[in-house]
């Protein structure tokens, strides 16, 4: 969704980098290595994302990385992305957007189960399936939540 909203021509307040179809989680966090020695990025903000398959990819880099980002914003998010352990996510505040007819109570489900260990994670709910959460970017509360929220 983000490289669409950019070629369409919106202008967003921060760096973003988006590898399609991911790759492997190593060069994810290398390629975010390199853009810190070699630009000037607040470290205490870096956010991932991930939607549709790369959301289990971005929570699970999250996991295993746990130093490294400020918060996640999960778009359509699968069901394979509930099986990263919520005990590795409660660090880390989330945004999940979910289409209401896609695996939403799935995903519903596991932002109860982060948040009954201790976690900050909230789910946004939009009309209609897989696809629905597309531009969930361009909103002003998502973009204010992703700048104040810092590593500690």
């Amino acid at each position: 969704a983000i490289p669409k909203n950019i070629k369409d021509g919106y202008n967003f307040p921060y760096y973003v980098i988006a590898p399609y179809k991911g790759g492997e989680n190593n060069f994810i966090v290398s390629l975010i290595d390199y853009l810190i020695t070699n630009y000037n990025i607040d470290t205490k903000r870096i956010i991932i994302s991930g939607g549709s398959a790369g959301s289990s990819q971005a929570l699970s880099i999250a996991a295993k990385n746990q130093n490294k980002f400020s918060a996640a914003v999960i778009i359509a998010g699968t069901n394979e992305a509930t099986y990263v352990n919520v005990n590795d996510l409660k660090y880390l505040p989330i945004w999940f957007f979910q289409g209401s007819t896609d695996n939403f109570s799935t995903i519903e489900n596991y932002v109860n189960k982060i948040n009954s260990v201790g976690g900050d994670a909230k789910i946004t709910s939009y009309p209609g399936g897989h696809d629905a959460p597309v531009d969930a970017f361009l909103r002003d509360d998502l973009t204010k939540w992703i700048l104040n929220n810092k590593s500690k």
